[in-house]
């Protein structure tokens, strides 16, 4: 028996809604029905303060992984609160922030946050394997020159 408020559970089913028609169908129309126009979005390395910069994001992201594929592995809500972890898997067939196509699979693992009110998601935190991605894509991973 679910612990979850019917609320929670509708905020949970939202969130499943966007990755499954934004990242596995390509369907950003989505994006304007369940994100705030005035979004914030804390991700690895960047912010972002509207829903425009989170989908010049997402298409970027789709562009340079042609074939992503989102699985929520575990997901529960508290209050207005909703917390995903999830598979992400995608092929390099896009340049992506400069790096050009390397035609190799990744898989990572990752986490999101988001805040929702009345169903529309006006904050979200996400996380994911940014090291093991570049690993995965071939890329020398190594440590940051120390300034003396």
């Amino acid at each position: 028996m679910p612990t979850e408020t019917p609320k929670e559970i509708e905020n949970m089913s939202i969130i499943k809604k966007t990755m499954e028609e934004c990242w596995n169908s390509h369907n950003f129309s989505v994006v304007d029905e369940v994100f705030s126009q005035e979004l914030v979005f804390h991700g690895p390395s960047i912010e972002f303060y509207s829903l425009e910069e989170f989908k010049s994001l997402q298409k970027s992201f789709s562009n340079a992984f042609t074939d992503t594929k989102i699985t929520p592995t575990f997901q529960f809500a508290k209050e207005d609160i909703v917390v995903t972890h999830f598979i992400w898997e995608g092929t390099h067939t896009g340049e992506m922030q400069g790096i050009l196509p390397t035609g190799k699979k990744v898989e990572m693992t990752g986490i999101e946050i988001d805040r929702l009110d009345h169903g529309i998601i006006m904050e979200s935190w996400e996380e994911f394997d940014q090291l093991g991605m570049m690993k995965q894509l071939g890329m020398e991973v190594k440590p940051m020159e120390v300034a003396h």
